[in-house]
């Protein structure tokens, strides 16, 4: 009876300790291709064009793929993101911090990404255009 109660207990422990276990990977809600659909502060952009692509992988790595005017090349943006209560960090490649934005899935599929009065609003994509990943500098 003794030992039947130790293994009941230690089974206990193991279930216990896995629940518990932090995610080595990003959400499969995040992971992939989201494309810029609505900035609703134009603060930093004025009236440019913009087109912003992010990549989300299941190992935390992004690329950003951002375009500002209608003529040019997409500038990318690579690194590192930490997400953990609503919220997404991280640094770039080059050791730059991210500065944090809040962010949610909402119901329809979009992605939200708040920073103070800005809120931009991305759509899931099938995948990266090649209009986009082969027009980088």
């Amino acid at each position: 009876m003794k030992k039947l109660i130790l293994i009941l207990c230690a089974i206990l422990a193991v279930c216990a300790c896995s629940k518990h276990k932090k995610s080595s990977g990003l959400s499969k809600d995040l992971v992939g291709v989201w494309h810029l659909d609505q900035v609703t502060s134009k603060a930093a952009i004025g009236d440019d064009e913009v087109d912003v692509w992010l990549v989300f992988s299941s190992d935390k790595s992004f690329a950003e793929y951002q375009k500002l005017g209608a003529a040019g090349r997409y500038t990318v943006f690579t690194g590192k993101i930490k997400v953990s209560k609503g919220r997404i960090s991280g640094t770039f490649s080059d050791g730059t911090e991210i500065i944090p934005w809040d962010y949610e899935l909402s119901g329809s599929g979009e992605l939200l990404l708040t920073r103070g009065n800005e809120t931009d609003i991305y759509e899931k994509a099938e995948s990266l255009p090649s209009e986009v990943s082969g027009n980088t500098y």
